[in-house]
């Protein structure tokens, strides 16, 4: 699958703002070592706090109000400024799709480059805690209804 993980970033970061119920969907998935972007990273972890304190995601202008230097501010007029290019119609399903695989990939990135960092550091690696760090990863799903609906 040829997938553009840096321009991902975007579409996430602008459905999360968009959409609330997709942020709910992936809030407790999403880490800060996965983005690339440092725009997006200071953004869409402002609107991370927000939603953990709220439970809602916010507006431009909650988002605006808790930028505390001049680095935010531009990083989130640049990132206003990308959004503008990008097609603001998505198919669900593919979202969903690209969202899951961005995070599992994401995920079992920051799981090799953890336990290769130990190694190389020569400290033991726990083979439990690896374990559990590749299971994690691999287990990120965003779809949560698995049973039949028989009223449908």
């Amino acid at each position: 699958m040829n997938f553009d993980f840096n321009f991902f970033e975007y579409i996430l970061t602008y459905n999360s703002i968009k959409r609330s119920t997709y942020f709910s969907t992936i809030v407790e998935h999403i880490n800060p070592s996965y983005f690339d972007n440092g725009c997006i990273k200071t953004i869409l972890f402002k609107i991370k706090e927000f939603y953990n304190e709220h439970k809602t995601v916010p507006n431009l202008t909650e988002i605006k109000s808790r930028l505390a230097n001049d680095q935010e501010k531009q990083h989130f007029k640049q990132l206003l400024l990308e959004f503008q290019k990008l097609d603001t119609e998505y198919n669900e399903d593919e979202l969903i799709k690209n969202t899951e695989y961005f995070l599992k990939t994401k995920a079992v990135y920051n799981a090799v480059l953890n336990t290769a960092n130990t190694i190389g550091q020569n400290k033991e690696v726990d083979l439990s805690k690896t374990l559990k760090l590749f299971e994690n990863a691999c287990g990120i799903t965003l779809i949560d209804n698995f049973g039949l609906d028989y009223i449908d």
